[in-house]
């Protein structure tokens, strides 16, 4: 299993979204002032295994809701915060370690896509 799981649409990668906002955006902004930009919020789950990042899920309307384990540090929370918007957008997520992956899962619950680390170059 991947460190990170998340339920995501496909995206294509893309240097500058629809949104406008670039990687470095989502890494800088405040994180209050991020999820409102990108019609995000936050939430929590009670899988607090170790490895485990998060998940998140998008709906019809394009908000999205970024899950994270209820006993993540602050450092956990940022990072998976940033990332999950990254991948979200489908910018480059070069910027974050390797040890954060993703899987993204269709609507039936089947993983389409897994990050492998190969969005690192």
């Amino acid at each position: 299993m991947p460190n990170t799981m998340a339920q995501a649409l496909s995206v294509p990668q893309r240097e500058q979204p629809v949104s406008g906002l670039t990687a470095a955006h989502v890494c800088d902004l405040p994180l209050d002032e991020l999820l409102a930009q990108v019609n995000g919020c936050l939430g929590t789950t009670e899988i607090n295994e170790p490895g485990f990042f998060g998940y998140i899920t998008v709906h019809a309307s394009g908000r999205f809701v970024i899950r994270l384990p209820s006993r993540a540090s602050q450092l956990h929370r940022e990072l998976a915060i940033r990332y999950f918007v990254t991948v979200h957008l489908g910018l480059p997520a070069h910027r974050f370690p390797a040890i954060v992956q993703h899987t993204v899962f269709d609507g039936a619950g089947n993983a389409i896509r897994a990050s492998a680390g190969e969005h690192r170059s």
